[in-house]
């Protein structure tokens, strides 16, 4: 079976798109002063993804080259028309927020009793359990619990600081991933009200990019406010307290996985077990991060870049190695499955050792193009350095990530005939065929000629996405260019 050609909607369908959507589907704006060669009709969801062609996933949106006149199909770059849309709408919406102030702007009061010889209390009829801290002989009081957006407000007593740029990220990373860590609040028993003092943008993007109706909370019982005030400001400049590197998250997490594996078996390690018998009591989101924690300690031992290779800051990249850990949990998300396998161990339909050698193919040959014989951090005014320093930007990398990530299930696609279902390495170690598409796709990402004009370096250094991707697309540098035979 031969894919299906990527299709155009004909007059009478783009009419009837037009009467669907009166207004642009990114920005919502109306289509008045702009004739239908200033309009686009694209997939809603990614086509080189395999979603269908049907009419619904079909959206008109502005595409005006005009100075002036709106181009929001040209701004979402390579970004799928639903993602985008949803990350316009975030940018829209947090022109209007300076901080949590502007989103909870008054708590409503709450009702709080609580018992220290029980260690519990009730939370406005909820049952909250309290923990202690001693600080020089005095009893400090607090409870976890998961808020009512109502019941919060900005502690402008103690509040450090407004929302800053990375706001957006974390929004749009909190939409897919854990909150490792909860917000932090006092509640003033005498007026009820429950104020947030640290931890504002994990509440921030939770509200905006969740719409979440509770937030997690560690909430201190009447403490002192002056002194909560020092702590917090020393906690955020000379005794940092919350400084967690996500490759140590993630060892832990892993140990904590091997620790189940290894009471399920009950000593005996050649027992089978499935992914959901290891993993069933956790959330969905708790188990992605199981599992990708151990996809990457799994690929330590099959590639240099998950191990000699790979930065664990932005200071080592700098001056040490290449390639960034949050750019390899950026890999294996787009190309490893993350969800539960049901299949037992050696069965095999169960493919979690094939998608390792699959994972470790695609970085080695992503290595070959890009670092070996270039990276030496000894001379780096070389050519060679500079080149695979330009390469391994960290937006840079999130944006040629989005390119292979496009270009390989396409040409794999196109060489079966058919679709590809799944994560493109989860499935039997790529056959020679593969490989070599696969190979050829990098060689050309990397070799094209993009990389090698130096007036191109101040954009690919930048932290902005959209330039990058707006570079990438100028110079057509797409799944287009990289599949081609």
């Amino acid at each position: 079976m031969t894919k299906e050609e990527r299709r155009i909607p004909t007059p009478e369908e783009k009419r009837q798109l037009r009467k669907q959507w009166p207004v642009c589907y990114i920005c919502e704006t109306s289509f008045d002063g702009y004739d239908d060669s200033e309009i686009q009709y694209d997939h809603i969801y990614a086509y080189a993804k395999g979603y269908p062609q049907e009419l619904s996933n079909f959206a008109p949106m502005h595409a005006s080259p005009h100075p002036g006149k709106l181009n929001c199909h040209k701004d979402k770059g390579t970004k799928a028309p639903i993602e985008y849309k949803e990350e316009f709408r975030i940018k829209k919406l947090l022109t209007k927020v300076q901080g949590l102030g502007d989103l909870c702007p008054k708590a409503r009061p709450v009702h709080f009793e609580y018992d220290v010889h029980l260690m519990e209390g009730t939370l406005d009829g909820e049952k909250v359990r309290l923990y202690k801290q001693e600080i020089e002989g005095k009893p400090i009081y607090y409870f976890f619990h998961d808020i009512p957006s109502m019941w919060i407000e900005s502690d402008d007593e103690i509040q450090l600081r407004p929302l800053d740029t990375r706001i957006t990220g974390l929004i749009l990373h909190l939409k897919h991933n854990l909150q490792l860590l909860p917000s932090l609040a006092r509640l003033e028993t005498a007026s009820g009200k429950i104020k947030v003092f640290d931890g504002q943008h994990k509440a921030v993007a939770q509200l905006i990019g969740n719409k979440a109706e509770r937030l997690p909370f560690i909430v201190f019982i009447d403490p002192d406010v002056s002194h909560l005030r020092n702590t917090v400001l020393e906690a955020h400049t000379k005794f940092v307290q919350q400084r967690y590197q996500p490759s140590h998250v993630d060892k832990k997490l892993y140990d904590v996985y091997r620790a189940r594996i290894e009471d399920f078996q009950g000593g005996n390690e050649s027992k089978p077990f499935t992914e959901r018998d290891i993993l069933f009591p956790d959330s969905k989101d708790r188990q992605r991060q199981f599992l990708e924690a151990t996809i990457i300690e799994g690929l330590k031992e099959k590639t240099e870049m998950a191990n000699e290779l790979l930065a664990r800051t932005v200071r080592e990249q700098r001056s040490k190695q290449p390639f960034l850990y949050s750019s390899l949990k950026r890999f294996v998300r787009r190309f490893a499955r993350l969800e539960p396998v049901d299949v037992p161990t050696g069965h095999p339909d169960n493919h979690r050792e094939g998608e390792l050698e699959n994972l470790a193919f695609i970085l080695e040959e992503i290595r070959k193009e890009t670092i070996h014989g270039r990276w030496n951090p000894k001379d780096p005014e070389s050519e060679g350095h500079k080149l695979a320093r330009t390469y391994y930007y960290d937006h840079t990398v999130r944006i040629w990530l989005e390119v292979l990530d496009e270009s390989i299930p396409f040409a794999l696609s196109m060489l079966a005939g058919k679709k590809l279902e799944g994560p493109v390495c989860y499935r039997s170690k790529f056959s020679f065929e593969q490989e070599a598409r696969i190979r050829s796709i990098i060689e050309r990402l990397f070799k094209h000629g993009l990389w090698l004009n130096p007036e191109n370096r101040p954009v690919l250094s930048s932290s902005f996405d959209l330039d990058i991707r707006n570079l990438f697309a100028k110079h057509g540098l797409d799944y287009v260019h990289c599949s081609k035979v």
